[in-house]
Order: C-alpha cells, then sequence, then structure tokens
C-alpha cells in the first residue's frame, strides 16, 4: 500500500478539501474552501476561487461534459466548451454538510434542495429542475446522499425516515 500527499507543498492551494470529481476525460475537479480546482495530471488550474462560507460541497458531470456543483449559495454549472460558469441560487445544499450530486441512467441529476426541501431533479439539456417532497411521497424533509441502483431505482438516504426507494 503506498499513500502519497497531494496538498499545499504539490501546488494544491487548498487546506480541507470538500468533495472530489474524475470527470470522463479522466481530469480531476477538487473542491475546498479555498476554490475548485482542476488538476490534469501534471497542472493545477483555479476556475472559481474560494470562499469559505459557501464552499463547494458536490458535484458531478453531465452527459455533454458540463461540469455541475453545489454549494450552500445556490448551484453552479461549468461548459468547458464555451468556457462560462453559471449559476442559480433556486437549488442550495445543506452547510457544513458534503453534499453529493447524482446523475442516473437517463442523465437526470439527483440533489437535495434545502431552499425548497426537497430533493430536486435536474435536467440539464433542458436546464430545468422539479421538486420531490413529502407531498410526493419521500418520507421526511430532509434528504441526504442519492445513487441508483443496477434497477434504476433511486435510493435517497433521510435525516429521521430511513432511505426512501423511487422507481
Amino acid at each position: 500500500l503506498s499513500i502519497s500527499d497531494f496538498g499545499q507543498l504539490q501546488g494544491l492551494p487548498a487546506k480541507f478539501v470538500t468533495s472530489l470529481f474524475k470527470d470522463k476525460n479522466g481530469l480531476m475537479w477538487i473542491a475546498s474552501r479555498e476554490g475548485l480546482f482542476r488538476f490534469d495530471g501534471s497542472f493545477i488550474q483555479t476556475f472559481i476561487p474560494g470562499s469559505s462560507e459557501q464552499p463547494i460541497v458536490g458535484m458531478t458531470e453531465d452527459n455533454r461534459g458540463n461540469l455541475w456543483f453545489i454549494r450552500f449559495g445556490g448551484i453552479g454549472m461549468i461548459d468547458q466548451h464555451a468556457g462560462t460558469i453559471n449559476y442559480s441560487q433556486k437549488i442550495g445544499a445543506v452547510t457544513n454538510n458534503l453534499a453529493k450530486l447524482t446523475k442516473d441512467q437517463n442523465g437526470l441529476i439527483w440533489v437535495y434542495n434545502l431552499k425548497d426541501s426537497a430533493v430536486s431533479i435536474i435536467d440539464p439539456q433542458a436546464q430545468t429542475y422539479k421538486n420531490l417532497d413529502k407531498k410526493g411521497g419521500l418520507s421526511d424533509l430532509t434528504a441526504f446522499e442519492m445513487l441508483e441502483d443496477d434497477s434504476k431505482n433511486i435510493w435517497i438516504t433521510t435525516y429521521s425516515g430511513g432511505a426512501d426507494i423511487i422507481n
């Protein structure tokens, strides 16, 4: 077993890493209080300067190769082809909690949305979303992590309702 350090001495201007993501091109995305960085195996590039009040706490990639990220203040998308970063304050993460963005087999992105106390299901292609909340069948107002199983069910962990399974 070999362990190597990758931090400030190696050029990463971050102390507390909140999220890691490997994109389809093999590039490593590193989120922290100090910002969002991309590592290509040799160089580190800063994409978004940091905010200790609003660190990025979750990331995923859509089918077009755009990187989606979430933090307390909102959700964002990096379109690497156009060289743009777009933000929305309609969906926000829980503060001091690592949030997971999950992409399902249909390309939809699932994430807990603190602002609406719901799980938001984002259609990246249409750039729209809909919410699934207690009225829609969730057992609790607070969800944490989501994943898709081999049968295409979405499992959602909740604060006090166990796990919900969406078929």
